[in-house]
């Protein structure tokens, strides 16, 4: 048996801080696994049942160098997969809140995109020169070297500086507090990667002179600095998908208390209670109907396009739209509980989550950081002591050795790749439950649909008009299209485009419009009485459609 806590974070600023606290959190015991989730500043902690608490998980994670926890009450922090943040976080939305949902101000997101965009580019920028003044400009110009007024290697260590130790400030800084929690991962070999090629570098730039590595550690920095770019930036655009779910919850509900009806918040409904719903509201939070018929429009929680009869006993989940008619219903799940947080909450952990090739690669950097140094160890030590050549040359293999090593494709490749597919499939209308799905959706080979609804547009249109004696197909359309002008029935509007994709003109005089619920609708049109709906309306009014069957 396990457990899950969330516990916020308040130092969580770059993938690789992200990635580095859930290596070290992964060492501590009894913990199964744990996703850290860099939008909402939290970490998912899956321990052994029975073994910790979120208080003593809180002092542990502190403990792994990260200024961590904003300090909370115990009650705060909840598990088994509980979604509840930090109060202090700013609410998108009032109603929101109850959801027990974290909605953090989406604007520290895209701050924190705008912080890791900006790096990149400026790292750019420096980059081309440093390129073009090195070697491998050289190279690219056809062996034409660019005029340099002073010494090339000085240019390049102007032009390099930035980019190695500002820009990549975020490997740096992780990589130091991996190594001070024992871990191995990928910011130390990025950071291994770019601080041994500069440093080098400089050494040879202030000393003897000669072949630098500068461009190595520019470019390592900017394409690894572009990946966690679009990696946050794909991330925020699957946020952004399920802040739009959550903004389907009203912020205000009409409650039954003391024999009257008041206006409350969302996040006041307690299980139980009578909620009135009226055309046009959203349904508030999960519930049953009491009372009343209405139809309610689904499509946002089961993609159903035709709206939903509901009358007494039907379930009624929030977000949906009531159409027409009232109803009262009792609340039955409220906050985290309802169908909608459900699925927020699912894709909320699908995002933080990691696909088995991303932790195969994260384990693999532990291995490669080894792999790495020991490269150039031995490469140091085989042109020393066995070929006998001079200490800057075996020196300058040794440190070429590590650089070819680091591979930055693995830092950047695989997440910036499961983050794009996310982002993709969330502008789709696609919300992957797991990061695993991404891998398994390539070895699908079939796909069941299991209603029809799914693979159409959603929007009925007429298909055939069959007109008994004495009527023709366009007086029939004008008197149906007549009673249903005040309808909003998506069957209603599929009638009224087929008069005007005929140019029929509508009737003079509708009156006594009378909608209903689940059966259809009936007027008088020009003086005569319509009656346009199902069987079971056709049945309780009397009317024999025997000629039709």
């Amino acid at each position: 048996m396990t457990e899950t806590f969330t516990i916020p974070l308040d130092d969580v600023f770059c993938p690789c801080c992200r990635d580095d606290l859930a290596a070290a959190i992964e060492r501590l015991t009894d913990v199964v696994s744990v996703d850290v989730d860099l939008e909402r500043r939290v970490a998912r902690v899956t321990v052994r049942a029975g073994m910790t608490d979120p208080a003593t998980l809180r002092r542990r994670i502190q403990d792994c160098n990260f200024r961590n926890p904003v300090p909370l009450p115990k009650a705060e922090v909840s598990s088994h997969e509980a979604m509840h943040h930090a109060a202090a976080r700013t609410a998108v939305h009032s109603g929101h809140e109850a959801m027990g949902h974290d909605m953090s101000d989406p604007r520290m997101a895209a701050a924190m995109e705008a912080e890791m965009r900006r790096r990149f580019w400026i790292a750019l920028v420096f980059s081309v020169p440093v390129i073009a003044y090195s070697s491998l400009g050289t190279l690219l110009l056809g062996g034409r070297a660019l005029p340099a007024p002073v010494d090339r290697n000085l240019i390049l260590l102007v032009l390099s500086t930035p980019v190695t130790l500002w820009a990549s400030s975020v490997f740096h800084s992780g990589a130091w507090r991996s190594i001070r929690s024992g871990v191995l991962n990928m910011s130390v070999l990025v950071s291994l990667g770019i601080l041994v090629s500069y440093l080098f570098s400089v050494g040879l730039t202030l000393t003897t002179g000669g072949e630098t590595f500068y461009e190595a550690a520019v470019m390592l920095a900017t394409f690894l600095l572009f990946g966690h770019w679009v990696e946050m930036r794909a991330r925020r655009g699957s946020s952004d998908a399920v802040r739009k779910l959550l903004e389907l919850v009203p912020a205000e509900a009409n409650v039954e208390r003391g024999g009257q009806v008041d206006r409350v918040p969302v996040s006041d409904l307690r299980v139980g209670e009578t909620v009135v719903l009226r055309p046009g509201e959203r349904v508030p939070v999960d519930g049953v109907v009491v009372d009343g018929h209405t139809s309610i429009d689904e499509s946002t929680v089961t993609g159903e396009s035709i709206p939903i009869q509901k009358e007494a006993g039907a379930n009624v989940s929030t977000g949906t739209v009531n159409e027409s008619g009232s109803i009262r219903f009792r609340a039955t799940q409220v906050g985290s509980d309802t169908t909608l947080a459900r699925i927020a909450g699912m894709v909320e952990r699908a995002q933080a989550s990691k696909p088995p090739a991303q932790r195969l690669a994260d384990r693999a950097a532990h291995y490669l950081v080894i792999v790495a140094v020991t490269a150039g160890v031995l490469t140091f030590a085989t042109w020393t002591l066995i070929a006998h050549e001079s200490v800057l040359f075996a020196l300058t293999l040794a440190v070429t050795a590590v650089v070819i090593a680091c591979p930055d494709a693995l830092g950047l490749a695989t997440p910036t790749a499961i983050m794009v597919a996310a982002d993709i499939g969330a502008k789709h209308g696609i919300l992957f439950k797991e990061a695993t799905s991404l891998e398994l959706a390539s070895r699908i080979q079939a796909v069941v649909f299991d209603k029809t609804g799914t693979l159409t547009e959603g929007k009925p249109r007429v298909t055939d008009v069959v007109a008994l004696a004495p009527f023709d197909e366009g007086g029939l359309i004008r008197l149906e299209a007549g009673a249903e002008t005040r309808s909003g029935h998506p069957l209603a509007k599929a009638l009224l485009e087929e008069a005007q994709r005929r140019g029929i003109s509508m009737p003079d005089r509708v009156e006594d419009f009378e909608a209903l619920a689940g059966r259809g609708v009936r007027a008088r049109v020009d003086g005569r009485e319509v009656h346009v709906g199902t069987r079971r309306m056709m049945e309780e009014r009397g009317i024999s459609i025997e000629p039709l069957r």
